[in-house]
C-alpha cells in the first residue's frame, strides 16, 4: 500500500485525495451523522469515556457528537463584551481599599477570565505586597483578606513569607480560638495553605488547622465540602467558573454582575471556539489515516483534544491548541507502537530511526512504521515551520532531540516488558516520567509560545528529574498509575510505581497508596517552588508558560481518575461543560 497519500498533512481542499477504503469510511459516518441528534439533545447522553486502553477505539456516537458541535455555533456579541470588560477594567482601578482589591480579583479568577485583565491584576498585586510588607497595614486585614492575598501574590509568582500568618497565633504559636467560627477565614486560609512550597511546616498547620475547624460546616455549605474536596490551586479554571456562576444562579450573594455577565459571554464563546478547533483537528486527524493504517492504535481525537484544553484554555492560544493536539495524538499513537505491535526488533529500527531522522533509514521500517515516522516528520516541519515564521526562532534539532528522548524512553519500557522486569522506584520513574509523553508536549507549547532556550530549558528538563516540567510530568505519572493498577491486563505486563513500591520495600498496597499521594503532595509543593522568584530561582519559566505546565497537573485528576466500572466520569464532567453544556 502507498503510504505517501496517508502521512501528508492534508489541507480540507485535498481531503478527498485519501485511500479509497478512507473515503468509503468517511461516507458511511457521514449517512450515520446525518440521522443523529443535534449537541443539545446529546446532552446528557454522551459516549461513555471508558478507561484509555490500546484496544479503545472511538464510538460512532463520539465522532457523531463531534460533527454535530461543529454545526452548533453561538453567535456572542463580540462588541458586548468589549463593553464589558471596558466597565470591569474601570472598577479595577477604582477600587477603594485592599480587602476590595483582592475581591475583585479573586472573583475575576474564580470566574475564569483573569486572562483578560493581565496588566491591572498585576498593578494591583504590586499594590497589595506593599501593603502585606508593611506591618501596620497587615493588621487591619483580616483572616480571610491576608489568607488570600497570600495565595494570589504566590499565584503571580511573588514570594510572600509565612510568617503573614503569625498576628493570628497566640503566644504558644497556635491559632487564636476565637477563629474557629470565621468559616469565611479558615477556608480562605486552607485555600492558602496549598501555595506553600517544600520545606515550610507553619503552611502544613495551617491547612491541619483549617480543616479540622472546618469539619463542623462540611453539611451546611456546598463551598467548604467542594474546597476540601479540591482546593482551588488544583482546580481548572473551566469547573471553577461553572461552579462559581452556578452559585450566584442558586442565590448567592453576589456583588460581580457586570463580571457574571461576561463570565456567561466568555463561556460562550470560548465553547463556540473549542468546538470549531475540534473539529478542524478531528478533519485533521481523518485526512492524516493514521488510524484506517494503523487499526491497532487507539482513535480518540475528543479524548486527546482536552488535555491542551485543559492547559492551555485562553482564547488566543488556539492555534497552540490545535498543534499540541497533533503531537498528543502522535504520541498516543507512538506509545500504542511500542504497547501493543511493534516487535522488539521493530521497536529497536524505529527508536533508531527518529534518533537518525534520516530519510534514507527510514526505508529500512516496516511499512506501518515508515507511515508513523513520516507523520511525526511532516507534524514537527509544520510546528517548526510556525515557531521561525511567528517567533523567528529555528528550533527544528530541539523537537527532533525530544521525540528521540521519547522514544528512547519507550524502548526501556518495552525491554522491561518483555523481560518481566520490574526496575526499583528511582529507575521507575527516571524513565516512566518521560514516558508520559507530558515533557515533550510541553516543550512544544514552550516553543509555540513564543519563548527562546535559555539555560536549562524545557529541553533540559528531560534529563534533569527536577524542575517544573519534570514535577508536572510526575505528578501525571503518579495519578496515571494510582488509576491503572489493576486496570493494565489488557496492556499486557505494565508494572506501575504502586507494584514497584510494593516490591522494593516490602510494603502493602495501602501503604504503597498512601506513599503515592505524598509524592504528589510534594510534588505540587516542588512545583510551587519553581512558580517564585526566589535566590536561589531568579529566572523561572515565563508565568504564562508556568500556567501551562501547572494546568497539566492540574488536569490529571480528570483526565486519570478511574471509576470502578472502568469510566472516567470527571473526563465526561470535563467534555460536557467545555463543549456540550450551556450555561
Amino acid at each position: 500500500m502507498s503510504t505517501t497519500s496517508c502521512f501528508c498533512l492534508l489541507p480540507s481542499a485535498t481531503i478527498d485525495q485519501r485511500p479509497p477504503r478512507m473515503q468509503q469510511r468517511e461516507a458511511l459516518n457521514k449517512n450515520v451523522s446525518n440521522s443523529t441528534s443535534s449537541a443539545t439533545q446529546l446532552n446528557g447522553n454522551l459516549p461513555l469515556v471508558p478507561r484509555l486502553s490500546p484496544n479503545y477505539r472511538s464510538s460512532t456516537s463520539e465522532h457523531n457528537l463531534v460533527s454535530s458541535l461543529a454545526r452548533e455555533r453561538k453567535v456572542v456579541s463580540l462588541q458586548r463584551m468589549e463593553a464589558l470588560k471596558n466597565k470591569v477594567r474601570l472598577i479595577l482601578r477604582s477600587a477603594a481599599n485592599t480587602s476590595e482589591m483582592l475581591s475583585l480579583v479573586d472573583a475575576i479568577q474564580q470566574l475564569g477570565v483573569a486572562y483578560y485583565f493581565e496588566e491591572e491584576i498585576g498593578n494591583i498585586l504590586s499594590c497589595v505586597r506593599g501593603n502585606l510588607l508593611n506591618d501596620g497595614m497587615i493588621k487591619e486585614l483580616d483572616l480571610h483578606d491576608v489568607s488570600l492575598a497570600f495565595r494570589l501574590l504566590r499565584q503571580h509568582g511573588c514570594y510572600v513569607s509565612p510568617g503573614v500568618f503569625e498576628s493570628f497565633k497566640d503566644r504558644k504559636g497556635s491559632f487564636k480560638h476565637e477563629l474557629e467560627q470565621d468559616v469565611r477565614g479558615l477556608l480562605s486560609l486552607y485555600e492558602a495553605s496549598f501555595l506553600g512550597i517544600d520545606g515550610e511546616v507553619s503552611l502544613h498547620e495551617a491547612r491541619s488547622f483549617a480543616t479540622s475547624q472546618l469539619q463542623p460546616f462540611l453539611e451546611a455549605s456546598t463551598k467548604v465540602a467542594r474546597a476540601l474536596e479540591q482546593p482551588f490551586h488544583h482546580s481548572l479554571a473551566g469547573f471553577q467558573a461553572r461552579r462559581y456562576i452556578q452559585d450566584c444562579q442558586d442565590g448567592e450573594d453576589c456583588k460581580h454582575d457586570i463580571l457574571i455577565e461576561l463570565a456567561k459571554l466568555d463561556c460562550d464563546y470560548t465553547q463556540s471556539l473549542y468546538r470549531k478547533e475540534l473539529w478542524e483537528v478531528s478533519k485533521w486527524w481523518k485526512g492524516l489515516g493514521l488510524a484506517e493504517e494503523l487499526g491497532f492504535i487507539r482513535d480518540q481525537v475528543l479524548v486527546w483534544f482536552m488535555f491542551p484544553l485543559s492547559m492551555l484554555p485562553e482564547p488566543h492560544l488556539s492555534d497552540c491548541r490545535l498543534k499540541i493536539t497533533k503531537v498528543v495524538a502522535l504520541i498516543y499513537t507512538i506509545d500504542d507502537i511500542y504497547d501493543v505491535r511493534g516487535s522488539m526488533e521493530e521497536l529497536h529500527l524505529f527508536t533508531e530511526a527518529v534518533a537518525r531522522w534520516d530519510l534514507g533509514f527510514v526505508h529500512t521500517l516496516p511499512a506501518y512504521l515508515r507511515t508513523c515516522f513520516m507523520a511525526l516528520r511532516d507534524v514537527t516541519i509544520e510546528i517548526q515551520s510556525h515557531v521561525q515564521k511567528r517567533h523567528g526562532h529555528n528550533v527544528y534539532d530541539k523537537l527532533k532531540q525530544v521525540w528521540a528522548t521519547l522514544t528512547q524512553a519507550y524502548m526501556e519500557e518495552a525491554k522491561w516488558k518483555s523481560t518481566r522486569f520490574m526496575p526499583k522506584t528511582e529507575e521507575y520513574l527516571r524513565n516512566r516520567v518521560v514516558s508520559t509523553g507530558l515533557p515533550a508536549a510541553l516543550v512544544h507549547v514552550y516553543y509555540l509560545m513564543g519563548f527562546s532556550e535559555p539555560k536549562d530549558g524545557p529541553v533540559d528538563a528531560l534529563h534533569q528529574r527536577e524542575g517544573l516540567v519534570w514535577y508536572s510530568a510526575m505528578i501525571l505519572r503518579l495519578w496515571d498509575d494510582w488509576g491503572s493498577t489493576m486496570d493494565e491486563q489488557e496492556r499486557g505486563y505494565d508494572a506501575s510505581y504502586i507494584d514497584c513500591y510494593m516490591k522494593e520495600f516490602g510494603a502493602t498496597e495501602e501503604e504503597a497508596r498512601k506513599h503515592v499521594k505524598q509524592m504528589i503532595s510534594s510534588a505540587w509543593e516542588k512545583m510551587n517552588r519553581e512558580c517564585l522568584v526566589l535566590p536561589t530561582n531568579p529566572n523561572p519559566f515565563p508565568p504564562s508558560f508556568a500556567r501551562v505546565a501547572l494546568n497539566a497537573a492540574r488536569a490529571c485528576p480528570v483526565m486519570y481518575q478511574c471509576e470502578k466500572d472502568g469510566r472516567l466520569l470527571d473526563l465526561e464532567e470535563h467534555i460536557k461543560m467545555l463543549l456540550v453544556d450551556r450555561i
